[in-house]
């Protein structure tokens, strides 16, 4: 089984279970709030135990990149990598395009995350006194 990594939609994440011909086998859409680090690794693991799956079944990771928000799409390449290389299993990066032809995990890979757009980061707007 695969485990596909949709962050592309904003405002959620869809967790998909497929096999290596592309038969979905489960999925699942998590809603995420702006405070979501724990809640990827978590929806995961839920999404495992609803399906009586184990991340160490996994034969592969693939994760759709260029799109969603920057946090989001930086915490899941964390959580898929950590998955790949705990498990010793394959990992890529797709496009929102290539997902029902699932490209192919390299084993041994890392993902490295591929933003749409520059990260809306700002510095703080704070002063600081001198004394």
């Amino acid at each position: 089984m695969y485990l596909t990594f949709d962050p592309s939609r904003g405002e959620s994440l869809e967790l998909i279970l497929h096999t290596k011909q592309g038969t979905t086998v489960a999925r699942r859409t998590v809603r995420l709030d702006d405070y979501h680090r724990s809640a990827i690794l978590k929806a995961t693991v839920d999404f495992f135990r609803s399906v009586g799956f184990t991340a160490g079944e996994l034969e592969g990771v693939l994760v759709v990149n260029g799109c969603g928000r920057f946090t989001t799409l930086r915490l899941v390449a964390a959580v898929a990598n950590t998955l790949a290389w705990l498990y010793h299993i394959p990992i890529t990066g797709v496009t929102a395009a290539t997902v029902p032809f699932l490209g192919r995990p390299k084993k041994g890979a890392f993902l490295r995350p591929v933003y749409s757009r520059e990260p809306n980061i700002t510095k703080a707007h704070r002063k600081v006194l001198a004394v």
